[in-house]
């Protein structure tokens, strides 16, 4: 015969709130885990003593596990090395990237570690990755610029300055470039910056070539 448990509306209250606290504790727990991880793979900030000697003065702390390099995928010893910093920094409480972490252990944020560990790599790696891809197929770009500013939709006479001009060139190749990719919003910015280095003088000359400088005449 089964067992009939009868519950009073405080206890199903005091069932609800616990229910709530530990689906809010794993939330925290989540939250702790991708900010420690984060945080160890922040490059630290080294400077030279009086001695001459390189020293950590700021920044994160990937420098005290990997040397501040960011590892590879398949790297065991660097995860291996990343763990026991974590596990040390958290037992000490020296690393508290929030203020609501610095009460948990290990085993409370060890399910998420790896998974955001892993990610932390393919961010770092990926930001990379692009930049390089751009700096490696130069003349790939170089027609691709051609053929944007070639486009008689992107006739110079259509926009107001050499400055609209040139933003929306970077911007329509960037696009070409990269199809709608994943790229974080920081490495965009780095390969935006690469094109008005390299291609900057060249756009305001095709600019210049049909509209004439953007001078005030008298």
């Amino acid at each position: 015969m089964k067992k009939i448990i009868r519950l009073t509306e405080a206890d199903l209250t005091r069932l609800v709130k616990r229910i709530i606290k530990e689906q809010g504790q794993e939330k925290n727990f989540s939250k702790c885990a991708k900010n420690y991880v984060k945080y160890l793979f922040t490059p630290s900030v080294m400077r030279l003593d009086q001695q001459g000697e390189e020293i950590v003065a700021g920044g994160g702390e990937l420098f005290f596990w990997n040397n501040n390099k960011i590892p590879t995928i398949n790297n065991r010893e660097a995860y291996d090395r990343f763990i026991e910093f974590l596990k040390k920094a958290i037992e000490s409480q020296y690393v508290d990237p929030d203020d609501d972490c610095g009460d948990l252990t290990f085993e409370d944020v060890e399910p998420f570690i790896k998974e955001f560990y892993l990610d932390a790599i393919n961010q770092a790696r990926g930001d990379k990755m692009s930049i390089d891809l751009v700096r490696k197929k130069p003349s790939k770009i170089n027609n691709m610029f051609d053929n944007v500013m070639d486009d008689p939709e992107n006739n110079p006479s259509n926009f107001s300055d050499e400055f609209e001009y040139a933003d929306n060139i970077i911007s329509y190749v960037f696009d070409k470039l990269f199809n709608n990719a994943d790229i974080s919003e920081k490495d965009e910015e780095k390969i935006k910056d690469f094109f008005k280095e390299e291609y900057g003088d060249a756009i305001f000359e095709r600019y210049r070539s049909e509209v004439g400088d953007n001078e005030f005449e008298f």
